[in-house]
């Protein structure tokens, strides 16, 4: 697992192996199904879960960091009060 950590962060076209693509999709995956569990979740009408679901699986990269986004500005800050002055 080192090495894989390793060929990735180097850059290098030559250490790319499917070590390194496979643990790059297992991530891709794992963030999905996460994700997908936290949309099901949300108190939102159905159609905008559908637009949310489609557009993370559709757009694998940019759709997580959107909805990430959103879940950060829509998310309940009110236990963060306890500690403003």
């Amino acid at each position: 697992m080192r090495d894989v950590i390793v060929n990735l962060l180097t850059f290098n076209p030559l250490n790319l192996s499917t070590l390194v693509y496979g643990a790059l999709a297992g991530l891709w995956v794992f963030l999905l199904i996460i994700s997908m569990f936290s949309i099901a979740s949300q108190s939102m009408h159905l159609v905008a879960k559908l637009v949310w679901a489609l557009m993370v699986v559709a757009v694998p990269v940019i759709g997580l960091f959107c909805y990430a986004l959103f879940c950060l500005f829509s998310a309940d800050h009110s236990w963060a009060k306890r500690f403003q002055r």
